[in-house]
């Protein structure tokens, strides 16, 4: 038999065409674009090995597009291609400067909305259409000073969280530690076609955002790909990855210091052509797998008790409109026992849910060497140092805000010390070692099936 193993690849445009509300930094209606500063793109490829098995993978310049939004682009896309929604993955490059697609009260949104699902089906026939034979060649490389651990130190000696402290009373001297980030590419050759690139990368996209910011922007992620496409003549997709806590390093504190996105993207393009450069080897393809696993996630309500204190803080925090950061606000959180205005948010918020929510987690193999993992929200680092760590396969990438929106699973060390991330999680502490524990338990049997 021909063990041919087939790959097709696509893009089309999803900026928005009408002004709408942004998502990130205090997303609504006093955030509304002025403008497209950075084309936004869904980027769609297809898989097929010898055997007619086919999947989706996707990538998505947006911030984190919820259930409803993943099932409304699913379902366009099995209507033009026939392929089912559970072997289509939608991963989110996590930007924090594109529309927000919660806020359907808005005309613009459901307009916009619209747009995706016919941008997304149009992609998904293109990838199709496109598949030729391809071979493959991965390699990795650990990035040095490129990101961080969003600890911060303050002039007082203090460590805390990112969006903790306050800045006027001890300023910022600087972040703890460089993050540990490994960088992977694939590489794919077609005949008759550039190069595709797929990388994945950890780094939170919040260089262009801000809440006086009111450009639509892909964030650093278009920089990074126009950089790679340009020097080296490819196609490029970028996967977000484990980036929880983690932030680029010119990602400061203080929004009036300069946030070059475009220069990040840049460093970060040098960095990837070192790989594909030096780094590269060649794999076989193999069979291709993709798994589905569907996990009740536990929602933590061990304050439930406070929801009453907790009122009473965001009721001050609206109250002090437009100067939210007003110190008193931080002083009346802390004396009611929380960490934060967001802490008491959290709190308030999770009252309002179920005991459990459910979490779609993917995974997808090819061959022996390759492997993608997924899942709906926000992962620490710790969580893809731990899956790699465990992972049969040469080359394991994750992929965080895939297929739904579940907000953060904090792990580890990532909550040594409180920070928004880890304060307005609803997912109860441990539930991204479970997590883990399923992608392994798949990685495993996958691995003895390749």
């Amino acid at each position: 038999m021909n063990q041919e193993f087939f790959l097709g690849y696509a893009r089309t445009n999803i900026s928005p065409k009408e002004p709408c509300p942004l998502s990130g930094f205090g997303s609504g209606k006093n955030r509304i674009s002025a403008r497209v500063m950075d084309e936004l793109y869904f980027s769609c490829i297809a898989l097929t090995d010898w055997e007619g098995s086919t999947a989706l993978v996707c990538s998505i310049d947006h911030q984190r597009p919820q259930e409803e939004v993943i099932r409304e682009l699913r379902d366009a896309m099995t209507e033009a291609t026939g392929i089912p929604g559970d072997r289509i993955l939608i991963s989110a490059t996590h930007t924090h400067s594109t529309p927000d697609l919660y806020m359907t009260f808005f005309p613009a949104i459901v307009n916009y909305r619209k747009l995706l699902q016919e941008q997304s089906a149009k992609a998904a026939v293109a990838a199709l259409a496109d598949r030729k034979p391809a071979t493959f060649a991965v390699g990795s490389m650990e990035t040095k000073r490129l990101n961080f651990v969003k600890h911060y130190r303050l002039e007082n000696g203090s460590v805390v969280g990112d969006n903790f402290g306050n800045p006027k009373e001890s300023p910022y001297k600087g972040h703890v530690s460089d993050a540990y980030s490994i960088m992977h590419s694939i590489r794919v050759k077609r005949e008759g076609c550039k190069d595709l690139v797929i990388t994945n990368f950890r780094s939170h996209p919040t260089m262009t955002g801000g809440t006086n910011k009111l450009e639509v922007s892909s964030d650093y992620v278009g920089p990074f790909r126009d950089s790679m496409e340009k020097q080296m003549d490819c196609d490029f997709v970028y996967f977000q990855g484990a980036c929880g806590n983690i932030n680029p390093k010119s990602r400061l504190q203080d929004e009036n210091l300069t946030r070059d996105y475009m220069a990040y993207g840049a460093l970060l393009a040098e960095a990837n052509i070192k790989i594909l450069q030096k780094n590269m080897r060649e794999v076989p393809a193999g069979k291709l797998q993709m798994r589905q696993i569907n996990y009740d996630c536990p929602i933590d309500h061990s304050r439930d008790h406070l929801k009453d204190k907790a009122q009473e803080v965001v009721d001050y925090w609206h109250s002090t409109a437009p100067d939210y950061d007003k110190p008193g606000t931080k002083q009346r959180a802390v004396a009611y026992g929380f960490s934060s205005i967001y802490d008491a948010m959290g709190v308030i918020g999770k009252t309002k849910l179920a005991p459990s929510e459910n979490c779609e987690l993917d995974v997808v193999t090819i061959g022996d060497q390759m492997a993608f993992v997924s899942a709906p929200g926000e992962l620490w680092d710790s969580v893809s140092v731990e899956m790699e760590r465990r992972s049969p396969f040469p080359m394991s990438m994750t992929l965080g805000y895939a297929n739904g929106d579940r907000k953060y699973f904090p792990h580890g060390l990532g909550c040594t010390y409180r920070s928004y991330e880890s304060d307005y999680a609803r997912l109860v502490l441990g539930t991204a070692d479970k997590v883990i524990d399923i992608w392994t338990e798949a990685l495993v049997e996958m691995y003895k099936n390749s």
